[in-house]
């Protein structure tokens, strides 16, 4: 049953054995102290949790001015604004500055070089300056919704506005952790709800095909590192990054072994391959070529690697050159460890020439690299490419 005027005088500065919670409507109730004071409170839940919030005391509130400040308060929360914090006017923690805590103490000092130029490149074309005067957790769900559509509808980018979402949820959940904001409904928004998650590859090439695209690259008159890092990451198997960013110190041409260090490997631990024939003529032509860089396959101002961009785009130009089904250099990983699997090549072998970390008891006890038999399974595949070609 509401409140009524009545009831409240006959509540005030009446002592009581203990506290009173007198119901209204609408999430408001009036407190009675044990002596006699009554205040009224709004009951609510936000992001899940209970909360009480104090409207004012009676009787310099009336109980017609207490529902009549009820109204707003309930609008905020229902638009997921928490009636506590929305009497700020600067919010104590906007999303700039979420994301600069983030990669000040977290990202910069944990992630790899690599990750931490993806996350500051998302933040820096989609991120910086999003709703600069509010704090995240006022900002509610169907906001977070259209920001996100706008990349994945509008600019046509639904694995990028996938990836965006990743980013922000990392960064805002970390802050919340550490209570520097208040939940924000961001957190409860699923990859599901916008864009389109990365599919996951299942081209696997032909020999032939691997053998055109060898001619195309060898015709092609592009620059002889950007062709050479498609080369290599075909017949090593590698990533495209473990390539680009190689320094002429990671190869030792006497002892035939590459060594990705740890800094720069996405497992964190060093990669060791063996360098066969093949590729070892390519590794010295690079080091010949290019004699005043630490890079093995540097940039225009010799000074950094080359971008990947500039592969990427070398790879479209063969695409449309090739009469073959689509296929991205990633592939090549793919078709390596398929091929050698049909040779009875074992499959702890093809995870190292992957730069993969072994499974189970074997990734705790075993830190053998096999390298003979990687450098027999590498000579095998090579021989299984150019087998027709004569060369």
């Amino acid at each position: 049953m509401p409140l009524t005027d009545a009831k409240l005088r006959s509540l005030l500065n009446k002592k009581n054995d203990s506290v009173k919670t007198v119901a209204d409507r609408d999430g408001m109730s009036a407190r009675v102290s044990k002596q006699g004071t009554i205040a009224f409170q709004y009951r609510y839940r936000i992001n899940g949790k209970p909360v009480c919030y104090t409207i004012g005391r009676y009787p310099e509130l009336t109980l017609a001015e207490a529902r009549e400040r009820l109204l707003p308060l309930r609008k905020l929360v229902m638009d997921g604004v928490d009636p506590r914090y929305a009497s700020e006017t600067k919010p104590k923690n906007n999303i700039d500055d979420c994301f600069k805590a983030w990669f000040s103490i977290h990202v910069n000092a944990n992630l790899r070089k690599s990750t931490v130029g993806v996350y500051k490149q998302i933040y820096n074309k989609y991120v910086v300056g999003l709703f600069p005067t509010r704090s995240p957790c006022k900002v509610r769900t169907d906001e977070w919704l259209q920001f996100f559509d706008r990349i994945s509808i509008q600019e046509n980018k639904p694995v990028v506005s996938y990836n965006v979402l990743r980013v922000m949820k990392n960064c805002l959940s970390w802050c919340y952790r550490r209570s520097m904001i208040q939940r924000p409904a961001l957190l409860d928004i699923q990859p599901r709800d916008v864009g389109q998650t990365p599919k996951q590859g299942d081209r696997v090439l032909t020999l032939h095909e691997l053998y055109k695209i060898w001619v195309a690259l060898e015709q092609t008159k592009c620059g002889l590192n950007t062709k050479s890092i498609v080369q290599l990451t075909m017949l090593f198997g590698s990533r495209v990054s473990e390539i680009r960013s190689a320094l002429k110190s990671d190869f030792d041409l006497n002892a035939r072994t590459w060594t990705v260090p740890a800094e720069r490997s996405k497992i964190n631990k060093p990669i060791r391959r063996p360098i066969p024939e093949r590729c070892l003529r390519i590794i010295e032509t690079l080091i010949t070529a290019y004699p005043d860089t630490e890079y093995l396959c540097p940039g225009q101002s010799y000074t950094k690697p080359l971008d990947v961009h500039s592969v990427h785009k070398m790879v479209a130009r063969l695409r449309v050159k090739l009469d073959i089904q689509h296929w991205r250099i990633h592939d090549f990983r793919r078709t390596l460890s398929t091929r050698l699997s049909e040779q009875g090549v074992e499959p702890h072998v093809t995870e190292k020439m992957l730069g993969h970390v072994l499974g189970g008891v074997m990734a705790v006890y075993n830190k053998h690299d096999w390298i003979d038999e990687q450098l027999d399974a590498y000579e095998r595949y090579h021989e299984l490419i150019f087998a027709k070609s004569g060369g």
